[in-house]
């Protein structure tokens, strides 16, 4: 018979030493209370961020002028265009003619093509009493919303006071236009051309200044230059300056200079950086 064992012996834990370790706890309890890293999170101070503003405003002033010029150089690309498209209806138009301008004897300054305008400003179809366009292509407007009739410049002629000119409505919503004709092309009597009594535009062969120099039509501050009206249709920023087609098809950005003589003015715009030159005039009848 099995007696009575022994009573239940106890057992006790001992640590193990662990190698390195002389014996003891292994990890050794210090007591101590594991902490967490503390991450501060620093803002700008007043004089760092007056440092970024300070390198941001030199930054955009050196930008913004040529920002500015790359816009207008846009703008000014664009008229140029225009008037391109327009020199191609208007030798069309004479092709078709037997070289005869067209006659436009109710304001014939703008009413060369274009479109109507109604009171309220809004834009319709082209006009078409207006000769030219029946040449011009039919899609006018791009798809930048760029009007082949319209100078993206066009921001009016006015006088000082703002009240003589267009006053607050661009040549475009005033005329149907932005560029002011050569008159003097549209009207043969005004060259002295007009022995049948018949009202005609000029021809051809009646036109002796060289075609290189002859305006047609342009930006219409030839016009308020040359005739020294004192209003303003400075919209490229060039000083007397803007886009002009001239008869031999070109179109360029020339400077303009005032005459002594008030009239019909027939050729030309002084090119820019050339001597300036008299400008020669029909004459007045």
């Amino acid at each position: 018979m099995f007696g009575p064992g022994p009573g239940p012996e106890l057992l006790t834990c001992r640590s193990i030493p662990q190698s390195g370790s002389p014996g003891g706890d292994w990890p050794p309890y210090t007591g101590d209370v594991p902490s967490h890293r503390t991450i501060i999170r620093r803002g700008f101070t007043i004089w760092e961020a007056i440092a970024a503003l300070l390198i941001v405003t030199i930054i955009f002033a050196v930008l913004l002028p040529s920002l500015q010029n790359a816009r207008l150089d846009s703008r000014r690309s664009v008229c140029a265009s225009n008037l391109g498209t327009i020199g191609q209806a208007l030798q069309s138009y004479l092709d078709d003619h037997n070289n005869e301008f067209p006659t436009v004897p109710n304001n014939n300054a703008w009413m060369w093509g274009g479109v109507s305008i109604s009171n309220d400003g809004t834009v319709s179809d082209l006009d078409p009493a207006r000769p030219l366009n029946a040449y011009l292509p039919h899609v006018l407007v791009d798809a930048h919303g760029n009007h082949v009739c319209r100078c993206p410049g066009d921001c009016g002629i006015t006088d000082r006071t703002g009240r003589i000119g267009t006053g607050s409505r661009t040549a475009f919503q005033s005329f149907g236009t932005s560029y002011r004709a050569n008159v003097d092309l549209f009207d043969a009597s005004r060259m002295g051309h007009l022995e049948d009594e018949i009202y005609r535009g000029v021809h051809l062969t009646e036109i002796t200044t060289p075609p290189s120099r002859m305006l047609v039509l342009g930006d219409p501050i030839w016009f308020e230059v040359s005739e020294r009206t004192d209003r303003d249709a400075n919209w490229h920023q060039g000083e007397r300056a803007g886009n002009f087609l001239f008869l031999d098809g070109s179109v360029r950005f020339v400077e303009v200079t005032p005459h002594d003589e008030v009239g019909p003015v027939v050729v030309d715009p002084i090119m820019v950086g050339t001597t300036p030159r008299s400008v020669r005039r029909s004459p007045v009848r």
